[in-house]
């Protein structure tokens, strides 16, 4: 495993709060929107308004440009796999 991306895995993960972790964590495994909602006993509103906070922190961690886009596929694809434990 590459050490940088365990290591922004790992800044995005101290950034968030517990039930953002859950959001990141349902996302982690391939999950979309409305299923995490589901899956959380929350609202879709509720799962996007985290995924916007998520979002920004891999954008920081990363280094991405504001107008790259990113969606619930990013979090899959760089935390899939990553050790999410609490």
């Amino acid at each position: 495993m590459d050490y940088g991306e365990a290591a922004r895995r790992t800044a995005v993960l101290e950034k968030l709060t517990r039930r953002q972790k859950d959001v990141l964590k349902a996302f982690a495994t391939g999950r979309d929107r409305e299923a995490v909602a589901s899956q959380l006993h929350i609202s879709v509103k509720t799962v996007d308004s985290h995924k916007t906070v998520i979002l920004d922190e891999c954008r920081n961690a990363w280094k991405l440009p504001e107008e790259t886009h990113l969606g619930y596929r990013f979090i899959a694809e760089k935390f899939g796999g990553f050790s999410l434990a609490s």
